[in-house]
This record gives structure tokens, C-alpha cells and sequence, in this order.
């Protein structure tokens, strides 16, 4: 790992750079098609995974309008590369092939998957109004690009219904991720009661734009994110 870090006039910068080699890893090996029964085990297998992060922010709050505003900016990008998949004991008892962009293939020659978003921005922005010292919004943008990952499906086009006296269960294929655009919203205003005793009333409303944002789980399939949600909460300190 390497990182740098800078102040200049009210502005802080940090750039970081992480280099992992992972080694050894656990894999599993897929046995004759005709001995499905017995499975190996081996570790000769490895990933890398690089990760550039920069981060740029003001140091103390800037005035605008009558008001105290803190800002950052955060970009980060990875890329990680893996020569397996992770494995599945299981799946040996399950089924022996699986359909990979509509060809028959044995799970141990799937293409890898990291389930890797290449890059990822990151914006927050506070703010707090002089006239009102205990009031504090907070806005969280999220940006993630389009990129190309390999989504899971349990529907299997005929003629490929059984090989080797087992099912073929899963078809894979590669797919596009849409892009990711959120918006996290929180609003809190901090009371104080006496003088060891704080209130504070809180409003979080996560997904402000109610976008149907979308993400590639572990298990290959797509998911939803959380819609448009809100939370209040009070907090007492003392």
C-alpha cells in the first residue's frame, strides 16, 4: 500500500494505492463426468486485486449564503483478476453442466467472476446554517458505471434438460450491469436539554430519487436495491 497525502490553503487531498496477491487459494476441482461422486480439492490457485482511491475535500467548513458548507469528493477504481471460482460442494451432487451464453460447459470452466465494479464515485456534501447552529444536512451521491458481469438464470432452453443422469439446473450469460445513480438524504437537528444532555431528531431518507438501481450479488443474480426509504430516529446523549 501506498498513499499521499497533502494540505493546501483549506484543501486536503489523498490519493492510495493498494496492490493484494492472494495465493493458495482453495478451489475445487469438478471429477470425471462419469464419477461424479468423488471431488478433489486443490489450493494452487490465485487472484490479484489493484485499487486506486482519490480523495479531495475542503478542511474547515467554507461560508456560502449565510451558511457553513463541508464537501468531498471521492473516486475510486479496482481490478481485480481471478483465475477461479469460488467453490461449491455441492454442486457436484447437484449437476455436472451448466449453459454458458447457450453452450454446455462444466461449472470449473465458467469464466471468473469478482463481482468487481471497476469504478465508483463518491460525493458528500454537509451543511449547516449560522442562523441555526444545531441544524445539519448531509446529501451522499453514488455513481457506478455500466460493466460487464456474469448474471445466473434457473430457466434452461430445451434440449439441454439432463447430462449424466443429472439435471442441467443454471444457464450463465454475459451481461451488462446498468449503472448505479443514489441519492442518500439526513437531516438532524441536536437540542440541548440541559448542560450533560443531548436530543437529537433525525429524518434519513435513503434513495431520495426512488431510482430502480440494480447490483450483481455473489450467488451470479441480479437484485434490487433498496426504493425510496425513510427513517426517523431520536437519539438522547448524556
Amino acid at each position: 500500500m501506498l498513499a499521499l497525502s497533502s494540505e493546501f490553503k483549506n484543501i486536503r487531498t489523498q490519493i492510495k494505492y493498494v496492490n493484494r496477491e492472494y495465493k493458495d487459494q482453495y478451489h475445487l476441482i469438478y471429477p470425471d463426468p462419469n464419477n461424479i461422486w468423488t471431488r478433489e480439492y486443490s489450493n494452487n490457485k490465485s487472484y490479484s486485486s489493484e485499487n486506486i482511491t482519490l480523495d479531495v475535500g475542503n478542511i474547515l467548513p467554507f461560508d456560502i449564503l449565510n451558511t457553513k458548507h463541508r464537501m468531498s469528493l471521492a473516486v475510486s477504481y479496482s481490478d481485480t483478476k481471478r483465475d477461479y471460482n469460488n467453490a461449491n460442494d455441492s454442486e457436484t451432487k447437484e449437476y455436472s453442466h451448466v449453459l454458458y451464453n447457450g453452450k454446455l460447459i462444466t461449472p470449473n470452466n465458467l469464466p471468473a467472476s469478482d463481482f468487481n465494479v471497476p469504478l465508483t464515485a463518491r460525493i458528500s456534501w454537509d451543511f449547516t446554517p449560522n442562523f441555526l447552529a444545531g441544524l445539519n444536512i448531509s446529501n451522499f451521491l453514488v455513481y457506478k458505471p455500466t460493466f460487464q458481469g456474469l448474471t445466473k438464470s434457473s430457466s434452461i432452453a430445451k434440449p439441454y434438460t439432463h447430462i449424466n443422469n443429472l439435471p442441467v439446473i443454471y444457464s450463465y450469460n454475459d451481461t451488462s450491469i446498468p449503472s448505479v445513480v443514489r441519492w442518500d438524504m439526513r437531516a438532524s437537528y441536536t437540542h440541548q436539554i440541559s448542560q450533560n444532555i443531548h436530543a437529537i431528531w433525525g429524518l434519513t431518507i435513503n434513495n431520495v430519487t426512488n431510482r430502480h438501481n440494480k447490483y450483481l450479488d455473489t450467488d451470479y443474480y441480479l437484485k434490487s436495491e433498496i426504493g425510496r426509504q425513510f427513517i426517523a430516529d431520536i437519539t438522547f446523549k448524556f
